[in-house]
């Protein structure tokens, strides 16, 4: 009991430590990324000019491969798995249709960080209002987006599509019990992977 309350408390820490020196926004440090069928809403208010830039053209990128048909079709094919706290076993699935509906028809708006978290190159957190959603990335991971190479570059589109899914809905979890998840696909892990895969594919075609 007592180790396990050190362990609570000490993962809440570091847990916390990737939001230190974190700047909250303004209104006007939003900007919109994307096209008429979905589109990313991004406070850039504590990013440097050039890791926006990475993050602008990647976030442009996962919303290409979110509008297209092949993505469409991927995901509205299966059942998703939201989260690791299953009851009874089942309950926690959603299907592909209702996952892509509120892809196309939720709001996705969150600040980003330049910052890593613990032991993780990505970490999201709903706040109470959109101006209060914000994703920590590591900024090796943004740097790596200038990186002539296609595999560093495509960390960056899996982190934002996978960080994107914790936004949309504060259900779709993966930090509590992973390893009991491996019977279906964590939609948070799924939709990351799938939208590095699509951009890969295509930018070789």
């Amino acid at each position: 009991m007592f180790v396990g309350l050190i362990s609570a408390i000490s993962l809440s820490g570091c847990l916390g430590l990737a939001w230190s020196g974190y700047k909250t926004p303004l209104t006007n440090d939003f900007h919109c990324v994307g096209n008429q069928t979905i589109q990313l809403t991004i406070g850039r208010q504590n990013l440097s000019d050039h890791q926006w830039r990475a993050i602008e053209e990647a976030a442009t990128c996962v919303c290409v491969i979110f509008a297209s048909e092949e993505f469409r079709q991927s995901v509205i094919s299966r059942s998703w798995l939201a989260n690791c706290s299953r009851t009874n076993g089942h309950g926690d699935i959603i299907s592909g249709q209702v996952l892509y509906d509120m892809m196309m028809h939720g709001a996705i708006k969150y600040s980003i960080y330049p910052h890593r978290p613990w032991r993780a190159e990505g970490q999201a957190e709903n706040g109470k209002t959109e101006l209060s959603n914000r994703i920590a990335v590591s900024p090796d991971i943004i740097e790596g987006w200038f990186s002539p190479s296609d595999s560093i570059q495509a960390a960056l589109i899996n982190v934002l599509a996978h960080e994107s899914i914790h936004i949309l809905s504060e259900d779709f979890l993966d930090y509590d019990g992973r390893p009991l998840c491996q019977d279906s696909l964590l939609v948070s892990y799924g939709i990351g992977d799938l939208t590095e895969r699509l951009w890969l594919k295509h930018i070789k075609e």
